[in-house]
This record gives C-alpha cells, sequence and structure tokens, in this order.
C-alpha cells in the first residue's frame, strides 16, 4: 500500500513499509535520547550528593 504526503507544492508517493520504517526508527531515536537525558540527569544528581 501506498501513501501520498503533500508537502507545499509537491506531492510524494512513500510505500507503506517505508513509512513503518521511518516511523521505527525515529521512535529509537527518541528512545535513545530519553536514556541519554536521564543518564545524564542521574550523573548531576550524583554530583551534588558529593
Amino acid at each position: 500500500m501506498r501513501r501520498l504526503i503533500q508537502d507545499g507544492d509537491s506531492v510524494y508517493m512513500i510505500d507503506e513499509a517505508c513509512m513503518k520504517k521511518k516511523e521505527e526508527q525515529e521512535r529509537l531515536k527518541e528512545m535513545q535520547w530519553q536514556r541519554q537525558r536521564e543518564k545524564k540527569v542521574k550523573q548531576i544528581s550524583d554530583r551534588k550528593q558529593m
């Protein structure tokens, strides 16, 4: 199945599998960002306790 994506004056046709792959990559990137943020917060917290 394909999807039409309208971007301003342009229209793109994207395969559904491609969309799912892109969404999965974005979700994994967000999860990685959150883990890094939690790690930094923990490091800051540990420094304050010293």
